[in-house]
């Protein structure tokens, strides 16, 4: 698997010009491999399940057969953009995100004020990490990571979608 995400990086960032031989094509081919070897794991998990690990294949699996669905293709492709983002390095989007927030005390008191609500919400236990349901029940927090990610994107059209045709 990390033979055939080396040869997708090497084409990531090249001309998209999809012709075999071409680097782009190669990085193509090898994504479909990739994202197939995640489908074939994602289905032997959610068929044999096993016992659960508490990891994000374990949520993304209730996640799918929740009342409001994420879809397999959605998951496949968090799972491929999770493993991207680990062999990239996200220096450039701490250092950015430390920059704004260091500019920003309205940002940063409203961070604190959601999570400190969160935080009251339990009780007092201040000791263990957020919980699924409580990231999920963040709004704030989301949108300063989405505009962090906006501006310094470690991974460049990973996990976007056109919303609508563009006429070129």
């Amino acid at each position: 698997m990390s033979e055939w995400f080396a040869k997708f990086f090497q084409g990531f960032m090249s001309f998209p010009l999809n012709i075999p031989g071409t680097t782009y094509h190669k990085c193509l081919k090898e994504h479909k491999r990739l994202t197939e070897l995640l489908k074939d794991i994602l289905r032997e998990r959610m068929i044999f399940g096993g016992t659960p690990r508490g990891d994000f294949l374990d949520q993304a699996i209730q996640d799918i057969k929740g009342e409001e669905p994420l879809t397999e293709d959605a998951v496949i492709q968090l799972m491929f953009a999770c493993l991207f983002a680990s062999t990239e390095s996200i220096s450039n989007a701490l250092i950015l995100l430390v920059k704004m927030l260091s500019e920003d005390s309205i940002t940063v008191e409203r961070l604190r004020d959601e999570h400190a609500s969160i935080l009251r919400r339990r009780g007092g236990c201040w000791g263990s990490d957020f919980s699924w349901e409580e990231y999920k029940s963040m709004t704030f927090t989301p949108q300063v990571i989405n505009e962090t990610l906006r501006l310094a994107n470690v991974a460049p059209g990973i996990v976007r979608r056109a919303v609508q045709d563009v006429q070129v």
